[in-house]
């Protein structure tokens, strides 16, 4: 079995928001067996399957949802992916 090389999650407080980086989330390890002239050509992709039943993810202000769950290991990298928390639990 294939280990990523961080899953951690993260804490936020009710109301609250946090930034899930390559610290957090990463697993760009998977690429290790491509030679590294190729890994240029390859994108590590991931797919929210279960949304936040209290807030929200978000990428530079952009929401995800159902319809656009997608996002990739390099715009985690650059930008972050924001779980805001609606204070509604």
């Amino acid at each position: 079995m294939t280990r990523l090389v961080n899953n951690a999650g993260a804490v936020v407080a009710e109301g609250g928001s946090v930034t899930i980086d390559q610290s957090k989330l990463d697993a760009s390890n998977l690429l290790a067996s491509v030679p590294e002239s190729k890994r240029k050509d390859l994108h590590i992709m991931y797919r929210v399957i279960s949304f936040p039943l209290h807030g929200v993810l978000s990428i530079r202000g952009h929401n995800l949802t159902r319809n656009h769950p997608d996002f990739s290991q390099a715009t985690l990298n650059k930008f972050g992916i924001k779980y805001f928390h609606d204070d509604s639990e």
